[in-house]
């Protein structure tokens, strides 16, 4: 019917029913009957935006929508700028015009597009953005929002600029159905899209819910709320004492309640806390010792990416800041206080600075008991309160040892420690059922 009426090139006629030698040579499916191929330059028009100086922005111009006005397929109008210049009749949008975004710094924002619903007021858009107008809008939006479409940008952009030209847009090869069956489809994606958008925001909530619980948890676990205190085990001032004979305990308590059983100390009480070397970019090497930086360091696990290493032979200058498996690491720049364990698989390894190793001198359950105690809300406001610096946050080692904490006994902080992990396991649970 789009061939008859003249509003598409008709292809070429097949040998046979199903042959498939007028399709495109890229293309990788065939279509159902009634449907055909075509370039999207065959059925709509296109042009990049406004270019315009930044002493063109002004409170009182012209709406110019840029990439950061697109939301989850919709127009979004915060962070909205107006600009007062001239302006091409083409460079205006208008309701049916269809949005995409051209150009960015991020491959993941290129494509991303949305439908002109309502033209309440005279818009523009910025340069790294374009406009298509057809009559089968809705349809190429759909297509644009596809896996089939992101391919294509994958396949086409080989340069480090991520973006879709307007060559690149027109010469896309797409299937097409008659336009009674694109509304039909348009509307049943519609359809199910709202649905998956509510599940979506169900799912927010009961992540954010699980999330207040696993702070809650830490919370009650700090505060000897958790599991109960049993009045026949050593209290914690024992323990204190034999990691350091010399220990006395502060008469400038910061707790006001105290559980049975335990003491208030600082973290350098029980831990020997020890500072990163200082590596310079051009000492580091494709292979070695791994060094350990604070992007290694995420929210409670090590991450592996961008491996940075040290030489082998110059292993002995740097013998002190060798890491063990179990210690405990903990970031002191940019997102202060993260924490997380360095097992076997990354060692051997060598701590860079801005990283702090918490080291047991006594044992491994000490440790799994900071692991908690430094991902509470309490330990996170208080590095962020006495952080320095402008660009970002930093925090001392020293700040780390003086940084008072209620001990328990230690068989109390393994109770502790395994209902923790109990209680997470089951909302870890909840999440993958999600």
């Amino acid at each position: 019917q789009l061939i008859k009426e003249g509003k598409i090139k008709a292809p070429k006629k097949s040998k046979s029913a199903g042959d498939t030698s007028h399709y495109p040579k890229d293309v990788p499916f065939e279509v159902p009957e009634g449907w055909a191929w075509c370039k999207i330059e065959e059925i709509a028009e296109s042009n990049i935006g406004l270019t315009y100086k930044p002493e063109d922005v002004c409170s009182d111009g012209i709406p110019v929508l840029r990439s950061n006005n697109i939301k989850n397929r919709r127009i979004c109008t915060d962070g909205l700028i107006r600009v007062k210049t001239h302006f091409l009749p083409k460079q205006f949008i208008g309701k049916g015009d269809l949005l995409i975004c051209a150009r960015n710094g991020s491959r993941n924002l290129v494509g991303k597009c949305a439908l002109i619903e309502q033209d309440e007021e005279p818009m523009s858009f910025g340069a790294f953005m374009a406009v298509c107008r057809s009559a089968f809008n809705r349809w190429i939006f759909l297509i644009l929002n596809s896996s089939y479409f992101n391919q294509y940008l994958d396949n086409s952009n080989s340069t480090a600029i991520n973006q879709v030209t307007q060559s690149m847009l027109l010469s896309f090869n797409i299937p097409l159905p008659p336009k009674n069956e694109q509304a039909r489809i348009y509307s049943m994606v519609e359809r199910l899209c709202s649905c998956v958008d509510e599940l979506e925001k169900h799912e927010q909530v009961v992540l954010a819910k699980i999330n207040d619980s696993r702070k809650r948890i830490l919370e009650l676990a700090i505060h000897g709320k958790l599991v109960p205190q049993d009045p026949t085990e050593e209290p914690a001032i024992e323990l204190l004492k034999r990691i350091n004979p010399a220990f006395e305990p502060s008469h400038n308590l910061h707790y006001d309640v105290v559980p049975m059983g335990w003491e208030e100390c600082r973290i350098g009480d029980v831990v020997e806390i020890l500072n990163g070397y200082a590596f310079k970019s051009n000492e580091y090497s494709l292979t070695g010792i791994r060094v350990i930086r604070i992007t290694n360091v995420q929210g409670g696990y090590m991450s592996d990416d961008e491996p940075k290493f040290f030489p082998e032979q110059r292993k002995s200058e740097v013998t002190q800041y060798l890491l063990l498996a179990g210690d405990l690491l903990m970031s002191l720049t940019g997102n202060v206080g993260r924490v997380a364990f360095i097992e076997e698989d990354f060692l051997p390894a060598v701590l860079n600075q801005r990283v702090a190793c918490l080291r047991s001198r006594s044992n491994r359950v000490i440790l799994e008991y900071l692991f908690y105690l430094l991902q509470t809300k309490q330990f996170t406001r208080d590095c962020v309160a006495s952080g320095k610096g402008v660009a970002q946050l930093n925090i001392s080692t020293e700040w780390l040892k003086k940084y008072p904490i209620l001990l328990p006994p230690l068989d109390e902080q393994q109770r502790i420690v395994a209902n923790i992990r109990r209680l997470f396991g089951i909302l870890e649970d909840v999440i993958n059922s999600i």
